[in-house]
């Protein structure tokens, strides 16, 4: 009997230890590596990197705070690097524990942090000179962030209380928070301290878009290919946009690229901020050197190959390619294309065809609820009354094999500004070209 019972507590014994097991409580100076074979790591109270030391944390590993307790990052909190699968974790122990890290004053290091969620607290970066953080692939909800001095690539933030800090993102997905960014100049902040620079962002939903407070009168914020969509959008004209939809006009005058229209997204009201097939965003950035190659879900961009990028975080395959046209019956590539300068245009667009030979061609413009609002004059079509003043030129040759023709398109009074699809019928082929008409 007492053998049987003795038994019996070693097994309960081996039970509870196997459900704590892994499971390592931690508080006050910490440093080496956390792996998976302790996680989750509960913080029982504040912790402390000192400088010169440094903490590395695994993929897959889970922090979790007790209410109030914080990293104070005075070395080196390392690379936090995840993976899809096994992204490293940092949260409250309850929905309702307030945390936070704090890598003010961490060592000037370069920092790379990729595949981590953060819920639920408050995290600032300072990067100050001598030091770099790179923040890569992570989510942020319900958080209170400071986001200085870094690069931000391929990142979520929604439903945060507040973003704010100068820092370079591209390729984010910024929705449903209280105030997306937040911009200040700070005059030691060192790199990129000054200056907040968006990049193929979707900032959507939010309480406010851009919010800047520049008190030393050198800050300054570059958007360009993104969209800026459903809040109250700027304070001042610190901000300079370039290609991108915005849900209202700018509240200065101001020479800046844009168009004020609805994006279209799939499915906005349950958080789906891809772009329909019928978006006018697609197609519509333009392309330089620090436009990146990829969007959010990570496929390429530009999608397809040869087209220009869409606008915002997510590509839409169904973008028209410059240099292989849209064909009604499946033409080989590069028999025919279309292109159109300036794009966008605030007067009149020059629109030049090209194929392997002169042929038959029919040039109609349609608004995006499939309207014909102008046709372009060639040899066999007459120019209707009221479309504008249209020219064309004869096909010329441009190389062995290649026939050119050129047109301009001019809209009249009555056409508005938006986004317009050129048509080209050449023979019993078609391309189309998106065009966007700036009053």
């Amino acid at each position: 009997m007492k053998n049987t019972m003795l038994l019996v507590l070693i097994l309960l014994a081996i039970a509870a230890a196997s459900c704590l097991g892994g499971t390592t409580y931690v508080s006050g100076v910490v440093s080496g590596v956390w792996d998976t074979s302790g996680s989750p790591y509960i913080v029982e109270e504040c912790l402390y990197i000192y400088s010169g030391d440094t903490l590395n944390i695994d993929a897959g590993v889970e922090v979790l705070f007790r209410d109030g307790c914080y990293i104070d990052v005075g070395g080196v909190l390392g690379n936090l690097i995840g993976d899809s699968l096994n992204p490293i974790i940092f949260s409250g122990y309850s929905d309702s524990a307030q945390w936070g890290i704090d890598f003010s004053w961490g060592d000037p290091e370069t920092i790379q942090i990729s595949n981590c969620v953060f819920e639920n607290g408050k995290i600032e970066w300072w990067v100050y000179k001598g030091g770099s953080m790179t923040i890569e692939q992570c989510r942020f909800y319900h958080s209170t962030l400071s986001p200085c001095g870094c690069r931000v690539n391929d990142c979520y933030f929604t439903e945060n209380s507040l973003i704010t800090g100068n820092c370079s993102c591209r390729n984010c997905l910024i929705a449903d928070n209280s105030t997306a960014i937040f911009a200040m100049d700070w005059w030691d902040t060192g790199f990129n301290g000054d200056f907040v620079s968006l990049f193929n962002c979707t900032v959507v939903n939010n309480t406010r878009a851009v919010w800047t407070d520049f008190p030393y009168s050198y800050g300054k914020v570059f958007i360009r290919n993104s969209i800026i969509y459903g809040f109250d959008l700027f304070s001042n004209d610190r901000v300079t946009v370039s290609n991108c939809i915005l849900s209202d006009s700018l509240p200065y005058d101001s020479t800046d690229s844009y168009i004020v229209a609805d994006p279209l997204f799939v499915d906005p009201d349950h958080g789906d901020y891809h772009l329909r097939d019928s978006s006018i965003a697609i197609g519509l950035g333009d392309t330089c050197y620090y436009i990146p190659d990829h969007d959010l879900d990570g496929n390429p961009r530009p999608d397809p190959i040869g087209s220009m990028p869409d606008l915002g975080c997510y590509e839409n395959p169904r973008a028209i390619a410059d240099a292989i046209g849209e064909s009604d019956k499946g033409f080989k590539p590069l028999a025919y294309s279309i292109s159109a300068y300036p794009n966008p245009f605030n007067s009149a667009v020059r629109i030049s065809v090209e194929t392997l030979h002169a042929t038959s061609l029919r040039i109609e413009i349609f608004d995006l609820a499939g309207r014909r609002v102008a046709q372009l004059p060639s040899p066999s079509v007459p120019l209707p009354a009221g479309e504008g003043r249209n020219s064309f030129s004869l096909w010329e040759k441009v190389s062995e094999g290649r026939m050119r023709a050129e047109f301009t398109w001019q809209p009249d009074a009555t056409i508005g500004s938006g986004v317009y699809l050129v048509r080209a019928r050449i023979g019993g082929e078609s391309v189309t070209k998106r065009v966007v008409y700036l009053k």
